[in-house]
C-alpha cells in the first residue's frame, strides 16, 4: 500500500516515526511538500490555485491514503485539500495537535476517513489498512464520520520504535543532514497554559529512551551522514540530572559531535553547563517566556527571574552561547513591566532573544482564558477552533487579528536587537521610552534582520538553517524554470 505525507517541506520527526512504522509494516511512503507558508514565513489561507495545485501534487502519486498532521495554522487548508483528494477516491487520514485538540470538529469537515488522537505509532497501520479496506468496526480509538467518541490510542514505548525516516526528508532537502534532529524523550513536566502539547490524563508525562538506543541512533547517522551539528529537541534536554551525567560520557566518547539543545531555567546550573560544555555543546535554547512575576503563574511559569539570570550566567561562564525564548502580546501585562523584562535581559545577556506572539491555541488553557475574558470574539473563536482563525500568520510576528496588541511591536524590535547593541543605549532606549516609535510592523526587519544577524555572528545553525533552505528552493526554482526553459526551445 502507498501512502502519501503532505506536509510543509520542513523535516518533521513526527512524520518521520510513522513513515518509518509504515515502512516496517510493508508499506511505501511518499513525502509531498505543499506551500501554504510556515511558522517564519507566516501562514495566508490559501487560495483556489494553491489548493488546487496542493491535490494535484498528490494525485501526481496516486496514493492508497493521503495523511496529514494538522497544526492550528493550516489546518483548515490541509482539510480543503483532504477533501478534495476524497472526491477523486483518494482515503485520507488526520492526526497531529489541532487534530488532538479538536477531533469532532476536524472529522465533521467531510474531509477524513479517519483520525488519530496524541501519538499515532503503535497503531498507524491498523488505521491506514483499516480505512483503504474500508470494512469491519471502526477501532475504538480511531474517529470517522460514525464514530465520534474515540478515545487514545495505547502509547508507544519510544525505544520500540524504528528510528525516524530521515532519507526521505533529506531527498527532499539534502541540507537537513547538515544538523541532525533527535529526541531523547517525549513529554514535559510542565503545564505551560499556551503550549499545544498539554498533558493527556494518564500518559507519562516524561518518557526517556535509553541511553543504548539514543547512542545507536547517532552511530548510525554520524556514519550514514556526517552531519557537522546535532540538535536535541527534547522539551528540556537537561530535565534528569543522572540520566544527563551519564549520556553525555557516552556521547563524548563515541559520537563527540558539536551540539545544541535546549533547557529551562530551573534545570540549568553550573554543574550542567560544565558537563555540556565537556561534551561539545556550542548552544543553549532556554525558554524564559516571562519576567513580570505576576503573569508567571498565569502563563504556567513558576520559576523565579533569579534562575534565569543563573542559567544564562552559567552557560556563559562555559562559553555555551545562549537563546532565549520571550514572548510577547501578553493582554495582562504592561509596557512598564516589559521595560523592565529589557532592563533584566541588558544585565543579564543572553546572544539571542527569539520573540514569540501569545497566540490562542485550541485545546489550551489560554485559548479557554481567552474566550472567557474577551480577547476573542465568539466568531474569532469559533474559527480558530476549525483551523481557519488566524489569516496572515506567524507567532514569530505581528498579525492583524484581534487578539494582537500593536504596541508590542516596539517591545519586539528592542528586545530582538538588544543582544547587538551597547548596554548604554539599551539603557537609554528604555528611558527615553523608545518602544512608542519603534513599532514598525515588518517581518524582515524584526525577525529576518536580528536572525541573520545572528548567524552570520555566530553561526547560529538554526538561523544558518533557514538561509540555506531560502537558497535551496531558489535554486531548485531556477532549476526548473531552466528545464522548462530547454523544453520550450
Amino acid at each position: 500500500m502507498h501512502i502519501a505525507f503532505a506536509y510543509d517541506g520542513y523535516e518533521h520527526l513526527g512524520l518521520g516515526y510513522l513513515a518509518s512504522v509504515a515502512m516496517a509494516g510493508g508499506h511505501s511512503v511518499t513525502l509531498v511538500p505543499v506551500d501554504f507558508g510556515d511558522y517564519i514565513r507566516g501562514h495566508t489561507m490559501a487560495g483556489t490555485k494553491s489548493i488546487e495545485k496542493a491535490v494535484a501534487q498528490v494525485m501526481r502519486i496516486y496514493p492508497d491514503v493521503a495523511a496529514f498532521s494538522l497544526n492550528s495554522f493550516t489546518a483548515f487548508d490541509y482539510c480543503r485539500v483532504a477533501s478534495e483528494l476524497r472526491k477523486k477516491g483518494i482515503k485520507t487520514l488526520a492526526g497531529g495537535p489541532h487534530a488532538t485538540a479538536e477531533p469532532v470538529l476536524s472529522i465533521q469537515t467531510n474531509a477524513f476517513d479517519g483520525l488519530i488522537r496524541n501519538e499515532a505509532e503503535e497503531v498507524f497501520v491498523e488505521a491506514v489498512e483499516f480505512i483503504a479496506n474500508g470494512s469491519g468496526s471502526s477501532p475504538e480509538w480511531l474517529y470517522t464520520e460514525d464514530h465520534l467518541n474515540g478515545g487514545l490510542p495505547r502509547f508507544s514505548e519510544i525505544d520500540r520504535l524504528p528510528f525516524p525516516a530521515k532519507p526521505l526528508f533529506y531527498e527532499k532537502a539534502p541540507f537537513e543532514a547538515k544538523d541532525y534532529k533527535i529526541i531523547t524523550s517525549r513529554g514535559c513536566p510542565f503545564h505551560c497554559s499556551f503550549c499545544a502539547h498539554v498533558p493527556i490524563p494518564g500518559k507519562p508525562a516524561i518518557r526517556r529512551r535509553s541511553i543504548e538506543n539514543v547512542i545507536k541512533e547517532l552511530l548510525w547517522a554520524k556514519k550514514q551522514y556526517q552531519p557537522s551539528t546535532i540538535y536535541f529537541l527534547d522539551d528540556i534536554f537537561t530535565l534528569d540530572l543522572e540520566w544527563l551525567r551519564t549520556f553525555l560520557g557516552e556521547y563524548k566518547e563515541k559520537i563527540a559531535i558539536p551540539f545544541h539543545a535546549i533547557s529551562h531555567p530551573q534545570f540549568l546550573n553550573d554543574e550542567i553547563a560544565v558537563m555540556l560544555r565537556a561534551a561539545h555543546c556550542f548552544k543553549i535554547r532556554l525558554g524564559v517566556q516571562s519576567l513580570t512575576p505576576q503573569l508567571k503563574a498565569l502563563l504556567g511559569r513558576h520559576e523565579e527571574n533569579s534562575q534565569a539570570a543563573h542559567a544564562i550566567a552559567a552557560a556563559r561562564r562555559c562559553e555555551i552561547d545562549v537563546e532565549v525564548d520571550h514572548m510577547v502580546n501578553v493582554p495582562e501585562e504592561t509596557t512598564e513591566d516589559a521595560r523592565k523584562g529589557i532592563l533584566f535581559y541588558n544585565q543579564n545577556r543572553p546572544d539571542a532573544i527569539k520573540v514569540y506572539w501569545l497566540t490562542p491555541l485550541p485545546g489550551t488553557p489560554w485559548f479557554e482564558k481567552a474566550k472567557k475574558n474577551g480577547y476573542l470574539s465568539e466568531k474569532t473563536a469559533a474559527d480558530i477552533r476549525q483551523g481557519k482563525g488566524f489569516g496572515k500568520h506567524s507567532y514569530l510576528f505581528y498579525g492583524e487579528q484581534e487578539y494582537y496588541e500593536r504596541r508590542w511591536l516596539g517591545v519586539h524590535f528592542m528586545l530582538a536587537f538588544l543582544p547587538f547593541l551597547p548596554r548604554f543605549l539599551v539603557t537609554f532606549l528604555v528611558f527615553i521610552q523608545a518602544d512608542r516609535f519603534l513599532r514598525i510592523p515588518s517581518f524582515l526587519l524584526l525577525v529576518g534582520l536580528p536572525r541573520f544577524l545572528l548567524a552570520m555572528k555566530k553561526g547560529d545553525r538554526v538561523g544558518r538553517g533557514h538561509l540555506e533552505r531560502l537558497w535551496y528552493r531558489y535554486t531548485q526554482k531556477q532549476k526548473r524554470a531552466d528545464i522548462l526553459a530547454r523544453g520550450a526551445r
